[in-house]
């Protein structure tokens, strides 16, 4: 067997992969060799519910095309999880290959599909770290803005009514409100 060079340390950080369905051409114990921390489930939505139930979070849905195509639910319980889908294609089966991030065509050498599983790794450890940033941005922008809007209520305690601004009546008209005496020089 070829022997693999061990992922970069941020790879191996990362979240695992998960495998869907079966694994007919053995590509987890070679993922395994390389450091990837693999799960499999069956390929079914309730088997893909039940791997995310676990509070997991992969870096990449791997399948594996076997004798019949990825039936329709599968891919749309798929596609509601945050990771990219990469398909290892069978030629004998025909399925619409833009549903997956990656498509790693039947009969390519570990060395090349590896490289492109750590790169789509990588680009998903990349993506979930930007998201995570992005959620801690908004929640600094929402707690300041209750902040804004509570000293706006605050400022506003009397609310200048622009209608009798507008009539030409002075403030000195709205009852509780004396007028201030003009200064002399």
């Amino acid at each position: 067997m070829v022997g693999f060079s061990p992922l970069p340390r941020s790879v191996m950080a990362t979240a695992p992969i998960l495998h869907v369905g079966d694994d007919l051409c053995y590509r987890i114990p070679v993922m395994e060799r390389a450091g990837i921390a693999v799960y499999q489930t069956q390929c079914s939505a309730e088997g893909m519910r039940n791997a995310f139930s676990s509070n997991r979070e992969f870096s990449v849905l791997a399948f594996q095309l076997d004798a019949a195509p990825i039936a329709d639910t599968v891919l749309a319980v798929a596609r509601t999880f945050c990771s990219p889908l990469i398909l290892f294609e069978n030629p004998g089966i025909t399925i619409d290959a833009d549903i997956f991030d990656l498509v790693i065509p039947n009969q390519t050498r570990p060395e090349t599909w590896l490289r492109f599983l750590r790169l789509a790794i990588e680009d998903s450890r990349e993506l979930h770290a930007y998201s995570r940033q992005l959620r801690k941005n908004t929640a600094t922008v929402r707690s300041d803005f209750r902040d804004l809007r509570a000293q706006l209520r605050q400022n506003l305690a009397s609310p200048i009514d622009l209608d009798r601004i507008w009539r030409g009546e002075s403030e000195s008209s709205r009852p509780g409100l004396e007028r201030r005496p003009e200064k002399k020089d």
